[in-house]
């Protein structure tokens, strides 16, 4: 999980996964 990767790189579920 690279918080540098911005999430339009990622599926929303995703990155929604690592913000929680």
């Amino acid at each position: 999980v690279r918080m540098g990767v911005h999430p339009k790189v990622f599926p929303d579920r995703m990155h929604t996964s690592v913000s929680n």
